[in-house]
């Protein structure tokens, strides 16, 4: 597969190998409002089930750093690109040997503008 230059490549559902009996698997505490909800895909309950840990959490916690943004913000900032039912959003990648695509479930992210963050420190 080929990556494009701007692209991180991380499990976005790290699976919690040690049983919840020895230790529960972490919640961020911030999105339990949104574990209730209908069925669409909504990225702070992927946050507060799965995504708070492993290399997604790591790559997020990273990125919220280094754009100077709350965890909170970051995850309001996710765009979920998979299967819905207008259709498939999923980015199709190039394979290496160039004799197809890859189609993969991922969430975009842009940076906020200066002019946002400035707005939001001031509030």
């Amino acid at each position: 597969m080929s990556l494009p230059d701007d692209c991180l490549l991380v499990e976005m559902n790290p699976e919690w190998v040690i049983p919840e009996e020895v230790c529960p698997s972490p919640r961020d505490e911030r999105f339990a409002h949104a574990v209730e909800g209908d069925d669409a895909w909504d990225p702070r309950r992927w946050w507060y089930d799965t995504g708070n840990f492993g290399s997604v959490g790591l790559a997020i916690r990273t990125i919220a750093e280094v754009w100077n943004i709350d965890v909170t913000e970051a995850i309001h900032l996710m765009e979920p690109l998979h299967l819905q039912t207008d259709g498939d959003h999923r980015p199709a990648l190039p394979t290496s040997d160039n004799n197809g695509t890859v189609r993969v479930t991922a969430l975009r992210m842009r940076r906020p503008s200066v002019s946002a963050q400035i707005h939001s420190l001031k509030s």
